[in-house]
Order: C-alpha cells, then sequence, then structure tokens
C-alpha cells in the first residue's frame, strides 16, 4: 500500500466510531485480500456492527440479497482506490443512519417504562404491553404467556390479596419461590430489549442494504469504464488509480463512448495517423538540464543534539557508569536515543556539469477551431487528431496544453488528467457551433507560451481556417516566440490551401487533411 492508502486506513481503523479497533483492522486486511484474489471470502467478526457489514459485504462481492451477480470486473491496479472507496461509503451510510428518526423510538420508552416499574404501575402497563408485544413478536422471541405466568407466580405468595382480580389467575397454582417479581421483571425485560436490538438491527441492514445496491452498482461501472478508458489512452496503472482518485473526475459511460469513437476513427485513418506523428519535434537540442556531482570531503563539529551513537557521547554522561546503582540511568537513556551526543555536518564539495537529455521531447500547445464551420467530418477529424495528440503526450509524459475557440476560447492543461480529464471527455462529447475569432486562441496561446512549463512548446492550430486575420501586437509576438525557436504548425482541414494569406505566412510547418 503507498502512503496516502495507508494513513487513510490507518485513521479508519484507529478512530472510525464503527465496531471495534480489531475488527476495523480485520475489515480492511480481508476486503484488500478479497479485491487482489489472495481471499474468497472476509473474517468472521466479533462486533455486531461488523457482523451486519459482513453480510452485506460477502452479498456485494458474492452475489445474492439483491445484488445480482456480485462485484464483478477485475479491479488490478485499483484495488487500493476500490477499497477505500468502500470504506467511505460504509462511514458514510453510518453517518445518515445516525441522522435517521428511530422508528422504534416508542417501544424504547416502553421498556424503560418497564424497567424497575413498580408492581401496580407495572399492572397498569401490562395489558399494552402484552398487546404490542403480542402483534410484533413471534412466540419464539417473546412468549408473554409464560412471562405473565411468572408474574403471576412471583406475586401470588405475598402480594395475592393486592392484586386486580383480572390480573390474577385462578389457575395460576405453581410456585418457584426463587423467582422474586424483581428478578422476572429483569430476565422478562431483557429478552424484549435484546428482541427489539434484533429487529433495529434488521431496519439498520435493510437501510444500509438499500444504499450498498446502488453504491456498488455504480462502483462497477465506475470500475468498468476507468478500466475503459484507461486502456484507450494507454494510461499506466499509476495514473489510473490517481485519476480514480480523483473526486473531480468521472468518465461516465458516454465519456468512454466519446474516447472510443475518437480513437475508431484515428486508427482507420491512415492520413490522420501520419498528420500526429509528423508533429511533436524532439528537444534535444535544447533540453538542457543540469547535473550536479557531490563529493564529501570532511566533517565538523555543529553543535549538540540527542542521540544513541556511543562514538560521539559527551564526556558528562559517562557519570551515570562510575556508581553501578546509577549505571542503570545511562543505559536507558541509550535505549531511548537520550543521550548528549556531538552533532556532525559532512562537508561537501559540489560541481554542475551541462548535459544534454537525448530522450526529452518537448511540449506543444494544441489550438482547435470549435466553430459551426467545422461541423460534421471536420470536427470529427480535429477531435480525433487531438485524442491521438495527448495519447502521445501522456506516454511521453509531455506536457500538452488544448485551447478549444470560436467566437471565444477555452484552456485547459490536459496532461494534468487527474483535474482534467472530464474537461477531455466533454471536448470529445461536445458538438462545434458559432462563429470564429482566432484572435482570443493565439493570445491565450502566447500568454501559456510565457510560462516556465512550455517556453519550449510548439503551438498546432487545427482548423478550417474560415476566420479574420490577426492584430498587428499578435502577429509581432508571434514573430518574436519564432525566433527565439517556437514552431507554430496548422493543420488545415477541407481544403489544399488557407483562404486567409496573412495567418497563412504564421505557420512554420503546414499539414493539410482533405475530407
Amino acid at each position: 500500500m503507498n502512503n496516502q492508502a495507508l494513513s487513510a486506513f490507518w485513521q479508519f481503523t484507529e478512530f472510525s466510531p464503527i465496531g471495534i479497533r480489531k475488527d476495523r483492522e480485520r475489515l480492511v486486511t480481508g476486503l484488500f485480500a478479497l479485491l487482489t484474489g489472495d481471499k474468497k471470502k472476509l473474517p468472521p467478526f466479533s462486533h455486531e456492527d461488523f457482523r451486519l457489514w459482513e453480510q452485506v459485504l460477502s452479498a456485494a462481492f458474492e452475489g445474492g440479497g439483491g445484488f445480482e451477480n456480485g462485484l464483478t470486473p477485475d479491479v488490478s491496479g485499483l484495488e487500493l482506490s476500490v477499497l477505500g472507496e468502500i470504506i467511505n461509503f460504509m462511514e458514510d451510510a453510518e453517518n445518515k443512519f445516525e441522522k435517521e428518526t428511530n422508528p422504534y423510538e416508542y417501544e424504547l420508552q416502553m421498556i424503560n417504562e418497564c424497567k424497575g416499574a413498580a408492581i401496580n404501575d407495572f399492572m397498569g402497563f401490562w395489558s399494552g404491553f402484552k398487546s404490542h408485544i403480542e402483534l410484533y413478536y413471534e412466540k419464539d422471541k417473546i412468549d408473554c404467556s409464560f412471562y405473565e405466568k411468572l408474574f403471576l407466580e412471583s406475586l401470588c405468595a405475598t402480594n395475592r390479596k393486592n392484586l386486580n382480580a383480572d390480573f390474577v389467575k385462578i389457575n395460576c397454582n405453581f410456585r418457584r419461590e426463587e423467582w422474586s417479581f424483581g428478578a422476572v421483571l429483569e430476565v422478562f425485560t431483557e429478552k424484549w430489549s435484546a428482541a427489539l436490538k434484533e429487529r433495529i438491527l434488521q431496519w439498520k441492514k435493510e437501510f444500509i442494504l438499500q444504499r450498498a445496491r446502488i453504491f456498488f452498482k455504480e462502483l462497477e461501472q465506475k470500475i468498468m469504464d476507468f478500466k475503459s478508458a484507461s486502456h484507450i489512452l494507454g494510461l499506466s496503472a499509476s495514473s489510473t488509480q490517481k485519476i480514480f482518485n480523483s473526486a473531480r473526475c468521472v468518465f461516465t459511460k458516454s465519456a468512454v463512448n466519446a474516447l472510443e469513437k475518437a480513437s475508431d476513427f484515428y486508427k482507420n485513418d491512415g492520413a490522420l495517423q501520419e498528420l500526429s506523428k509528423s508533429f511533436g519535434r524532439s528537444r534535444k537540442e535544447i533540453m538542457q538540464k543540469k547535473k550536479v556531482v557531490k563529493k564529501q570531503y570532511g566533517v565538523e563539529l555543529d553543535g549538540i543534539c540527542l542521540g544513541g551513537e556511543l562514538s560521539r557521547v559527551l564526556p558528562v554522561e559517562t557519570v551515570f557508569l562510575t556508581d553501578e546503582e546509577c549505571s542503570f540511568i545511562f543505559y536507558e537513556k541509550l535505549i531511548e536515543k537520550k543521550l548528549l551526543n556531538y552533532k556532525i555536518k559532512n562537508i561537501y564539495t559540489t560541481a554542475s556539469l551541462d548535459f544534454k537529455d537525448e530522450n526529452a521531447s518537448g511540449p506543444f500547445i494544441i489550438c482547435v477551431d470549435t466553430s459551426g464551420s467545422m461541423k460534421g467530418v471536420p470536427e470529427t477529424v480535429a477531435k480525433s487528431l487531438c485524442f491521438a495528440l495527448l495519447k502521445m503526450a501522456l506516454s511521453g509524459e509531455r506536457k500538452c496544453y488544448l485551447i478549444s475557440f470560436a467566437i471565444d476560447a477555452r484552456a485547459v492543461e490536459l496532461t494534468d488528467f487527474e483535474r482534467n480529464a472530464d474537461a477531455l471527455t466533454d471536448f470529445l462529447s461536445n458538438s462545434f457551433y458559432g462563429g470564429t475569432d482566432a484572435s482570443y486562441a493565439f493570445n491565450m496561446a502566447l500568454e501559456v507560451l510565457e510560462t516556465e512549463d512550455y517556453k519550449n512548446a510548439d503551438v498546432l492550430v487545427i482548423s478550417d481556417f474560415i476566420m479574420p486575420s490577426l492584430q498587428e501586437d499578435a502577429l509581432l509576438k508571434i514573430k518574436r516566440f519564432k525566433e527565439n525557436g517556437v514552431i507554430f504548425a496548422q493543420v488545415l482541414i477541407g481544403a489544399v490551401f488557407s483562404s486567409n494569406q496573412q495567418l497563412d505566412e504564421v505557420f512554420d510547418k503546414k499539414l493539410y487533411y482533405s475530407c
């Protein structure tokens, strides 16, 4: 388990109000073993809360209890995330249950009135108690006739003359002198309390089961959607887990369908594949890094600290060893690492060397025309090309920034996938519409080029280029960036030449896709 997961599970084990610590620890390890396939069943639990959860979770994993076939999708790589989701659901369900109005509150009041009641008070309550119990409980749970005889038997010897005639039965002709009225009343209320507790647990079980069926159905769908999306995007297991854990990212069925559509179109279009491969130059010539070389050549005293290093102990600490009765103090401080030690600092010499990262590739910025003139095949081409470039960026750990524009512009850093995966799926799912004004997109791209992460980026514009010209200040900025090595490339969709000569001169690299 990674450190973050360990911390979350430790907090649940130590501080959750559900059950007892021993059972919480068993639950975490048992669920993890179920998810990894090491075990087929949860371990037994001692606390009643966990026996209830054992029934719910076992049904969820194995099927039955309204769970159809159980939790079936492959969760490999997502075990910790799924475990965390289940634990969060458990705590949320318990919190919601605590806030529910207890439908058995009236019966709890009846039991409290019964406990320790005086004989005459109990005689007044008994008829109502008996009617309620016989209405809601089977005889094998609470046999009112049996307890009524025990009450009468405990009272006949001393209090028969004080009893209500309706309460006393003439045929009560047996004796058990060891049964006092108080003792019978205590046993009766304990039996009633236990029976009511079963009803409350059953109510709680139904409450949790109702929510668990919904939760596990949604969880199963979420796992399958994330597995599909991560496979389509070629994400690593660690990336998939991070995205799965992100509350802001949800791969819905429609989002997965949008990814599949873009992926299938790209796979079946050789021209589009060639386009994507031709973009994204290597950064071998400009990605210079600093390598720091350290070499130790000595040590120096840097003060005093507490520790357990005998070689650095201050002489004053050895005084305890001169007296046999005090020597234990020295050893106690040694074990606890509380001896006064000299603090030593290593001395290094450092040197910085420049070197080239031969495997480095540069970041890129994609500007996509989402106006109405791109609707239809150009829209599908643009989305599929963006999908391919994003996949290339993710696999090569390259920064990728998407700017979609029509009459305005929207930007999102696609390689910050944990936070922005939903923005990608929205882009792939939504239709293109509206007019075209590229100035917003170019200005936004120029601002991004000013940042540290994108100062060496290339810019790709995907459009039919049916749009107005840029303003002079934007053209001057573009010229300055080009002089510093930034490449501006275009993908012209639907024509073999641009209808905008001014924009045509901006681009160093021109790619065409004929619809």
